[in-house]
C-alpha cells in the first residue's frame, strides 16, 4: 500500500478520509445521501424564476423566452436588428437579457414606443415607411398592418396600371431581374412553347400535302 502523505493534524488527507467515512456509512445511508444530493441537483438545474416564461407574446407575435431581447425583438415583421437596438438603447433595456424575463410592464412599454418610434427620438431612416402617401409623416408599420398596407400598394399599382402594377399582375419580377432561367416556379413552363411547335409542325405538314397534290 503506497504511503499517504500526513497532514500536521495527524489526519492523511481529503482522499484517506473519504474511504474512511465510506466504510463507516451504512449502504442504506449512503443511499439516502446520494438521492438528496441528486434532487438538489436536479432543482438547481433545472428551477427558473417565477417571473420567467417560455414564450412571450409582442406585437402578436409569439417570442421565445430563451433568445436575447435584442435578436428575439427582430424576430416580429417590421422590426430589424438596427431599429430594435436603438429602441432598446432609448428606452434603457439590456439588450443582452432574455425575453422571458420582461415583465408586463416593459412589454407594453416596447410596444408602445415602437408604435411611433419617430416620436421618441428614433432617426427616420430606421422607419421602414418615410413620407406616407396618405398622410405624409413619417411612419412605422409592424406585424398585421405592415402586411395589409403592402397589400393595398400592390393593389394601388394593379389599378393604375403601372410598370411595376403590370408585372406584379402577371406574377413576373419587378426590379429588373433577369427572367430567362430564373422565377419560373409556381408558373405553367412550357406549354406555350410547345403548343406553337405543335402549331407550326402542322403547318408544315398542310404545305407539304398541297405540294403533293
Amino acid at each position: 500500500m503506497p504511503s499517504q502523505k500526513r497532514f500536521p493534524n495527524g489526519h492523511f488527507g481529503d482522499n484517506f478520509n473519504m474511504r474512511l467515512m465510506k466504510l463507516v456509512i451504512s449502504a442504506r445511508e449512503r443511499q439516502a445521501i446520494y438521492k438528496t444530493g441528486m434532487a438538489y441537483r436536479r432543482r438547481s438545474r433545472f428551477s427558473v424564476s417565477e417571473s420567467y416564461r417560455h414564450i412571450v407574446r409582442i406585437f402578436g407575435t409569439d417570442l421565445d423566452g430563451s433568445r436575447k431581447l435584442l435578436y428575439g425583438l427582430s424576430r416580429v415583421k417590421g422590426v430589424n436588428v438596427n431599429l430594435a437596438q436603438a429602441s432598446l438603447k432609448s428606452m434603457g433595456l439590456d439588450p443582452n437579457m432574455r425575453l422571458g424575463y420582461l415583465t408586463e410592464d416593459n412589454i407594453e412599454k416596447i410596444e408602445e414606443f415602437l408604435r411611433n418610434p419617430t416620436d421618441k427620438g428614433i432617426p427616420a431612416f430606421l422607419v421602414n415607411r418615410r413620407k406616407d402617401l396618405e398622410t405624409g409623416h413619417n411612419i412605422h408599420l409592424i406585424g398585421p398592418d405592415l402586411t395589409l398596407r403592402l397589400k393595398s400598394d400592390i393593389d394601388f399599382m394593379k389599378n393604375m396600371k403601372s410598370w411595376k402594377g403590370i408585372r406584379h399582375s402577371l406574377g413576373l419580377k419587378v426590379r429588373g431581374q433577369r427572367t430567362k432561367t430564373t422565377g419560373r416556379s409556381g408558373r405553367v413552363v412550357g406549354v406555350k412553347k410547345q403548343m406553337l411547335k405543335t402549331a407550326a409542325l402542322a403547318r408544315e405538314g398542310g404545305k407539304e400535302a398541297k405540294k403533293g397534290e
